[in-house]
């Protein structure tokens, strides 16, 4: 059974070639191996030749910059294999991933999702995300309503993410169930998932935890981005209409919703413009005014979520700015380890500036 893998790539010179070595050495050999270069400036496409000069698996397509969505779009469209899985080029394989996951398939399954780990540069493990293992073929519906997010009381969630996964292309293509743009919508990966699994029979969750996602300075979950809560919201709200009058979906979709407002307030210690406790203070304050985050904390019940989160979500709801700024200023509660690698690399960055 031929799998397919499909590799988004740009700019990512310094995690390529692991990315690729644990692709191209997995157990599981029966391999279509595609690499979209998505207008890369640094040495990628080189990266990439070099394996598809050795391995005639890999195939390796060279485009303009349009994003990660539309290579995973493009990547479908030219994939071979019974099933599709896809790999951030940042990220990187245990040596036996894609073995894991076909020994995960039964006869009917449409769709089979195992965990992830995630890592720092030095191979740290920081988090791991695993699932209980178990055939899903009925009340799909419900099985859906997992990948918003989990609810107060229970943490039962399926991240919505897509690597670590396969899906059956058939599927895929006869649905035409295709990636929206990153950049027009925030979480494409969820929405991506919620189009395929309407189409299925049945899911499969493994126990794997094969895969490894790499914490970096360049990724979206540490890089500063100005108008992440306004995509958040737009998020949030789309999702709404979507699930509209399913209480479940809403309490759903609120969770993770604060869970990234407390993203975007971290995020705000690696604004350029925000070094400065005033000028951080006055940059939480946005955040902590908004409409919509004002709106969910009025409905969402936090007093059933951990303590840490449930302290941060009040004084977001009160607004009480100084002390939330010293906290997140101070870094408190995330991983320190991470913290100080960011902050070395940055000083490292700013020297050769």
């Amino acid at each position: 059974m031929l799998i397919s893998i499909i590799i988004p790539g740009y700019n990512v010179e310094d995690y390529l070639e692991q990315c690729l070595e644990s692709i191209v050495n997995q157990t599981y050999k029966d391999l279509e191996i595609i690499i979209i270069n998505d207008g890369s400036t640094d040495n990628s496409l080189s990266i990439c030749q070099n394996f598809a000069t050795k391995d005639t698996r890999v195939k390796v397509i060279n485009k303009d910059n349009e994003g990660q969505g539309i290579c995973r779009n493009l990547g479908i469209q030219l994939a071979t294999g019974d099933y599709v899985t896809f790999v951030d080029s940042d990220d990187y394989y245990d040596i036996d991933s894609i073995e894991q996951l076909v020994l995960g398939l039964s006869k009917s399954s449409d769709l089979v999702i195992g965990g992830y780990k995630k890592v720092l540069d030095t191979g740290e493990i920081t988090y791991v995300e695993k699932y209980s293992a178990g055939i899903c073929s009925y009340s799909l519906e419900h099985f859906q309503l997992r990948f918003l997010g989990d609810l107060p009381d229970k943490q039962d969630s399926v991240k919505g993410t897509v690597w670590n996964s396969l899906y059956k292309r058939s599927l895929l293509q006869k649905n035409h169930v295709t990636f929206l743009s990153e950049r027009s919508i925030f979480s494409e990966d969820t929405v991506f998932n919620l189009d395929y699994i309407a189409h299925c029979q049945s899911v499969c969750l493994i126990d794997s935890t094969a895969y490894n996602y790499s914490l970096n300075l360049e990724s979206t979950s540490t890089k500063y981005d100005e108008d992440k809560l306004a995509k958040v919201n737009d998020y949030y709200i789309f999702l709404c209409n979507r699930f509209e009058n399913n209480e479940t979906s809403i309490l759903r979709s609120q969770r993770f919703y604060l869970f990234t407002v407390k993203k975007c307030l971290q995020q705000v210690v690696n604004k350029p413009t925000s070094k400065s406790f005033k000028a951080m203070s006055t940059e939480i304050k946005q955040i902590t005014s908004d409409s919509v985050v004002s709106e969910v904390l009025k409905q969402y019940p936090i007093t059933k979520l951990a303590r840490k989160t449930y302290l941060m979500l009040w004084l977001v709801k009160h607004q009480w700015t100084t002390i939330l700024t010293f906290l997140i200023r101070y870094s408190l509660g995330r991983n320190q380890n991470y913290i100080k690698r960011i902050q070395t690399l940055e000083t490292s960055k700013k020297l050769f500036l």
